[in-house]
Formats: C-alpha cells, sequence, structure tokens
C-alpha cells in the first residue's frame, strides 16, 4: 500500500513552517472589540479566549506540527499576570462588582498554558491591599499557579515605582529591618519555585519619569536588596548572570495591558 504524501505544509523547510505557524497564531487586534473599558490599552477576554483559540486549533491539525507549535510558541511566548483590570481593586471598593476580565481564572484554567508556560510576568502588587470580593489575598494565588506550570524557564516581577518609593521610605525608618513584598502566606511559596533560570525585575512607572527619577528608583536600596535576594532563593545558578539564556519574546497572552512597556526579550 503506497504511503500518504505529506502535506504541503509539512514538505516546507522547518523555518518556513515556523514563519506560517507564527503569522497563523497571531490575533490582530481591533480597537473596538479587543479593549477592556473602562481602561482603554486593556485586552480584554474576548481577546485573550481568541488566541487560545487559535493555538488549540493548530495544534489539532497532527502530531508532527503539534510538537512543533507548542515548542517554538511558548519558546517566544510570555504570559502576563495580573488581577481584574478593573482599577479599583483596594480593599474598601472589594465588595463593589466589577466587570473587567478576570485573567486568573481564565488562565489558571487553561490546561494548554499551565503544561507548556515557560516565561511568565507577574505585576505585583502589595498584598495587604490585594484583595477579591470575598477577602482572599490576590497576589498568594499567583504562586499557586506558579508552582503548578512544569516548564517555567523565567520569571518577571513587576513592581510599580511608588510601592518602591514607599518600602524605601519605610526601611529608612526601621533600621535593620528585612523587608520584602511578599506576605507570610506568598514567601514559603516563593522559596518553593526554584531552579528558575532567569529572574528579571521591571519598575512599572505610573507617571512620565526623568531618566534622573528612573534611575533613583532602580538604584533604591531597598529594591536592589529585594532582587539580591528572590535572585538567591529561587535562580538555578543566581550568581553567574553570563551563563542565563537570552529569550526573543515575540507573543503576549494574559492580562496584558498595551500601553506598558512589554518585554521583547527576557
Amino acid at each position: 500500500m503506497a504511503s500518504k504524501p505529506k502535506s504541503l505544509i509539512l514538505s516546507a523547510p522547518l523555518e518556513i513552517r515556523y514563519e506560517i505557524y507564527r503569522y497563523a497564531w497571531t490575533i490582530p487586534i481591533d480597537p473596538i472589540k479587543h479593549f477592556e473599558p473602562p481602561v482603554l490599552g486593556c485586552l480584554n477576554e474576548s481577546y485573550f479566549k481568541l488566541q487560545l483559540g487559535q493555538l488549540h486549533t493548530l495544534v489539532s491539525i497532527c502530531r508532527q506540527m503539534r510538537e512543533e507549535i507548542l515548542a517554538e510558541y511558548f519558546q517566544r511566548t510570555q504570559v502576563y499576570l495580573q488581577w481584574h483590570y478593573w482599577p479599583f481593586s483596594s480593599v474598601g471598593l472589594r465588595n463593589m462588582p466589577r466587570p473587567g476580565f478576570d485573567a486568573i481564572r481564565c488562565i489558571h484554567s487553561s490546561r494548554l498554558l499551565t503544561h507548556y508556560t515557560r516565561h511568565v510576568s507577574l505585576r505585583w502588587k502589595s498584598c495587604l491591599g490585594s484583595r477579591d470580593s470575598e477577602g482572599r489575598r490576590i497576589n498568594c494565588q499567583h504562586w499557586d499557579w506558579l508552582l503548578e506550570l512544569e516548564q517555567l524557564k523565567t520569571l518577571e516581577l513587576v513592581i510599580s515605582n511608588k510601592w518602591i518609593h514607599f518600602m524605601d521610605r519605610l526601611r529608612m525608618n526601621i533600621p535593620g529591618s528585612n523587608l520584602i513584598p511578599f506576605c507570610s502566606i506568598c514567601f514559603p511559596k516563593l522559596m518553593k519555585l526554584q531552579n528558575l533560570e532567569k529572574v528579571v525585575f521591571k519598575v512599572k512607572f505610573d507617571d512620565n519619569p526623568t531618566a534622573a527619577q528612573k534611575q533613583e528608583v532602580e538604584r533604591s536600596e531597598w529594591f536592589a536588596k529585594t532582587k539580591k535576594q528572590v535572585s538567591e532563593m529561587i535562580l538555578k545558578a543566581p550568581n553567574q548572570e553570563e551563563q542565563q539564556p537570552t529569550y526573543l519574546i515575540e507573543q503576549h497572552i494574559g492580562a496584558l495591558d498595551t500601553e506598558w512597556p512589554r518585554s521583547f526579550q527576557i
């Protein structure tokens, strides 16, 4: 019996197939359909579901394409984590109905993301003020999901410049203190997240700072100490920066605000 001829796409060179895959999984952003009100620039749940749906369709075609697409997609994709886009998520307003995109629920429910995610960007907020409608600490739930990831290689922690200023001032007022941005629930989970290839810290500025102001925040004593402490806990080789790999990021998925400076290299 004659063997079935190879499909046209599988007959093409691997690099050409990768180019086709990248084109196929990229979903153009429609400003009317895909932005989440009231915060223009925040992509909504429908866009996230389109991204995942397209990926599921592509990996369902055949086994060879599934293996190639999953390897290439997650090598170049960073998953963004934060809570609702709705800006009023503080303790005082936590009982208000918030129509925003519940990123945690959507991301956590995807088995594909759990099995294959390699790069994560986590927008960090104070555990004390970030709670859901039932009063549970929101940030603590992120670590549960991160600990489930089977192939996690890099973690980008995004911290607000206002939070860095606050912690720096608090540290100055409490000499000898060892303040870190993690609560008693998050900290033990963080310590279990070991053997990552790379941890990157990024400052999210809420205004338009000058170069000098940026430098001042990024060189703050508390920020420098936190970076060192966290890296030593969870990196595979914390003192060997020259051995840390560099990954090119072409795809962003999850709780993404298009107005943030996205990472295209980590």
